[in-house]
């Protein structure tokens, strides 16, 4: 081990005993000792009631679970947070412990997680290299920050037209790092969807589990959660599994997207079978089919689709709870642009 790989796991051990562990790791033991973990966002997040915000429904209790309030300080100030985050805690203890000091991160432009994937990981990482593809549709003036941002933190962010013209500069990306003999830089793909980085929100179920506990709140008979980010989705429905929540978690999916329920269900399957292996108690589930549930909605944004989920929900005086991971991006513009003048 090298002199730059002792200062990173003292530095890992160091953060390890300032955090509080997390409710996945208090629970199982073995995982506590085997699977390391960096504390980068405000955990647990809150828990909002609104149900007088859907008036017409007839449920008896809404919750929102706040998600974009999980981000880390900066100026006193907090950042807002998406699903990524949960999962490059995990994520970049992985990196440590397998000490790399590199990182490949494949995104979005403008997207939230690109950001997250450069700003976290800029005192763990010698560089942080970004490839990302520019969005089918136009950015708002927020989102070009975010990419002012990523270049200016990282000195190499690249930004292409379309995915195949990225992955093509991976491979000659990877070859390169091949032919000079260099390490071959830890791979981060879009929104950090890995056994590893799914582990991130297996460990929020048996956050939430905790706090409907403290709080008396009546577990919900529904989770809602969007499904842009997969590997959340996956998460979850593996965590309130074995956190014992009956809940039921139903992933929207937005804007025409198509999923592939068998892959879906892999990807479930997968992180499960990475926690047994690492702690042979966490349990190995019989997931099928018939656990994916999956709501499709056309063109509506994700408030909008919460609504008409709300509308078609055919359980009366039932307790639903709202995953929030998509935060405003347009409301924190004052704060990116200060951060990119003080950069």
């Amino acid at each position: 081990m090298n002199y730059k790989s002792v200062i990173l796991a003292l530095l890992l051990s160091y953060t390890h005993a300032l955090a509080t562990t997390p409710p996945l790791l208090k629970k199982y033991h073995i995982l506590e000792k085997k699977l390391p973990h960096v504390p980068l966002g405000k955990f647990p997040t809150p828990i909002k009631e609104v149900t007088a915000e859907y008036p017409s429904t007839n449920v008896k209790h809404i919750f929102i679970k706040q998600d974009t309030l999980g981000g880390g300080i900066c100026n006193t100030q907090i950042l807002p947070c998406s699903s990524f985050l949960r999962k490059l805690e995990f994520l970049l203890a992985d990196m440590i412990m397998l000490q790399a000091s590199t990182a490949l991160t494949d995104g979005i432009a403008g997207e939230l997680s690109a950001f997250e994937s450069s700003w976290y990981c800029k005192p763990y990482l010698t560089q942080n290299t970004l490839m990302l593809t520019y969005p089918q549709q136009k950015n708002t003036a927020t989102q070009d920050i975010l990419i002012e941002l990523c270049k200016k933190i990282n000195t190499n962010c690249l930004c292409f037209s379309s995915k195949a013209e990225k992955y093509k500069a991976m491979l000659i990306y990877a070859r390169v790092c091949a032919n000079n003999k260099e390490p071959h830089p830890y791979l981060i793909p879009h929104y950090g969807s890995t056994e590893i980085g799914n582990i991130g929100f297996v460990n929020a179920a048996f956050e939430l589990n905790d706090q409907l506990k403290k709080l008396k709140i009546p577990t919900p008979n529904t989770i809602y959660i969007p499904f842009y980010d997969e590997g959340a989705a996956a998460g979850l429905i593996l965590g309130c599994k074995a956190a014992g929540l009956e809940s039921i978690v139903i992933p929207i999916i937005l804007n025409n997207k198509q999923c592939d329920t068998s892959k879906f269900l892999s990807m479930i399957q997968k992180t499960n079978k990475a926690l047994h292996h690492i702690d042979p108690s966490f349990p190995l589930f019989a997931f099928t089919i018939d656990d994916v549930i999956l709501k499709y909605q056309q063109t509506l944004s994700w408030h909008e689709c919460i609504a008409q989920a709300l509308n078609d929900n055919p359980q009366p005086q039932s307790t639903l709870l709202l995953w929030d991971t998509q935060p405003d991006l347009d409301a924190y513009h004052t704060l990116f642009s200060e951060l990119l003048k003080n950069l």
